[in-house]
């Protein structure tokens, strides 16, 4: 289902199944790669939702997605679209309009997995929030053998495991089902998700 929402001053297309901002108890949330069009990840959150039963909400990057009948309408600041400007968006959706009793897994693929890291460094009273931070193919794995990248890992430990797969990094072209499934199966059995394609990175 589409649905749009006004995040940080931008009018934002979301994809949802189930009710993710009605839901009381567990949500999964999902902060796409670039480009930052949600339709990319319709398949990845239909079969998430179906192998979980839980709630999937889908949010793209300011500006990035076109709303029909809105071009206009998209403010023309710089600081709304730059990365600090992105951050703020998803910041907005998760304090503003899921269920604060609400559980949420939290899954950020490629930039989305960077810009979630940043989120939630920055914003320590969304920790409690959580269930589970799941990174898929993240930007961050290249510097994640680097001091300030262990650091920022082992503000989730225990909770982090790193899943090889072999599937490519823009999965939602071709290997969505396959990796909703990985995810949906670790969250139900309540670990957090790192697939990547080499472990060595993240030694």
């Amino acid at each position: 289902m589409y649905i749009t929402k006004h995040l940080n001053k931008v009018e934002t297309r979301l994809i949802t199944f189930g009710d993710p901002f009605q839901c009381r108890s567990e949500v999964i949330v999902v902060i796409t790669g670039s480009p930052g069009i949600p339709e990319f990840y319709r398949e990845f959150a239909e079969q998430l939702h179906r192998c979980t039963q839980l709630p999937v909400c889908v949010v793209g990057h300011a500006g990035h997605d076109e709303i029909k009948d809105e071009k206009e309408k998209y403010p023309r600041t710089w600081t709304l679209y730059n990365t600090e400007g992105q951050i703020e968006h998803k910041l907005d959706l998760l304090n503003n309009y899921f269920d604060k009793r609400a559980k949420l897994h939290v899954i950020g693929h490629s930039i989305g997995a960077w810009m979630l890291m940043e989120l939630l460094h920055k914003n320590d009273h969304l920790i409690e929030r959580l269930s589970s931070v799941n990174l898929l193919f993240p930007t961050l794995q290249n510097f994640s053998s680097t001091k300030n990248g262990k650091l920022d890992l082992k503000k989730f430990k225990p909770y982090v495991t790193l899943k090889q797969v072999n599937v490519e990094h823009a999965f939602v072209l071709r290997s969505s089902a396959l990796v909703a499934n990985i995810v949906g199966n670790l969250i139900v059995n309540g670990n957090t998700v790192m697939p990547c394609k080499n472990l060595e990175l993240l030694k």
